[in-house]
């Protein structure tokens, strides 16, 4: 039986699983060595695969946070990993002595919730994910929308505050949304307003809102504000059948209830019921995971969401 490898390498974990059979063989997680830059990323991966004991496989999907050259699978820069200009599919298919691709974190859950989760059945849908940055994917008539420049769906890269405050973002604008609504916006932006680091972060901001501590509630409050008028914009723009909420952040019913109320309050009078269309990730925390396999694996309706996306060309004769 064939067997695949699949990665999800984000700014807080990366995560490692073996596709055998349309499921996990065996799955692992550990904290990102970004203390380390590119290269500790680069042996913790090959580490992961390589491990003993660990399951052989005939080739890698690895979906990674950062902006990408989607047809050398390079990933130009990142705000939450030590990448610029890091050829990734190349170096890990010289490590991994196999054929490896390398896909958006975003266009992999995507892939994942729109072939196994929440989207499944649905050919028009946006999924939006929360967790250490803010993702997007969008999909058309059954196909992933990439864009002339292969980057749609850089949401959290969208400015939201166009004041002269706005804060600088790895990503060399101001303002972004990742800033103030993703789980190290929240973090940083709780450490600000009080002199507090709060050690385990965004969840621990939450925790905290939980208990009314004010200064929390209030940065947890304009964050979910923010990805409200994110989720109503996307719902206006593109009308989906389903607009699926996936990351870390929507583990907590704090976040998912202000988020609700606050596009029920944006859109109640011009898309009545826009509310209900979204709908949690059913596949997470390994929908990255699952989207990245499911490429690996030849997965056709996979492959048929980016038949006309440049990381097709990754794939070639995969299917």
């Amino acid at each position: 039986m064939d067997a695949y490898l699949a990665v999800d390498l984000g700014g807080t974990a990366v995560r490692a699983g073996w596709w055998e059979g349309g499921s996990f063989a065996e799955s692992v997680s550990q904290p990102t060595n970004t203390r380390h830059g590119a290269s500790g990323i680069l042996e913790q991966i090959t580490a992961l695969a390589h491990g003993p004991g660990r399951p052989s496989f005939d080739r890698c999907v690895i979906a990674t946070a950062g902006t990408l050259n989607p047809k050398t699978g390079t990933v130009l820069r990142s705000a939450n990993l030590p990448f610029e200009d890091t050829p990734l599919r190349l170096e890990m298919a010289n490590r991994l002595k196999v054929p490896v691709a390398v896909v958006g974190d975003a266009v992999a859950a995507t892939l994942g919730e729109f072939c196994a989760g929440a989207g499944k059945t649905a050919s028009d849908g946006v999924y939006m994910t929360v967790s250490t940055g803010v993702g997007c994917g969008i999909v058309t008539r059954g196909a992933l929308i990439s864009g002339s420049w292969q980057q749609a769906g850089e949401l959290g890269h969208v400015p939201v505050d166009l004041s002269p405050a706005a804060l600088p973002c790895a990503c060399g604008q101001r303002g972004c949304l990742e800033l103030y609504a993703s789980g190290a916006g929240i973090a940083a932006r709780y450490a600000a307003a009080t002199g507090r680091t709060a050690k385990g972060g965004a969840r621990d901001v939450i925790a905290a809102a939980e208990r009314d501590d004010a200064a929390a509630a209030a940065v947890v409050s304009r964050a979910t504000t923010l990805m409200a008028a994110a989720i109503g914009g996307a719902i206006r723009l593109f009308s989906p059948e389903v607009l699926v909420l996936g990351g870390g952040l929507t583990r907590s019913q704090l976040i998912v209830d202000q988020v609700r109320q606050g596009v029920d309050r944006l859109l109640n009078v011009s898309v009545p019921g826009a509310v209900n269309r979204v709908k949690l990730a059913q596949c997470q925390p390994t929908s990255a995971l699952t989207g990245a396999a499911l490429l690996a694996a030849g997965a056709p309706r996979a492959h048929a969401m980016v038949a006309e996306s440049r990381f097709a060309g990754q794939l070639e004769g995969w299917l």
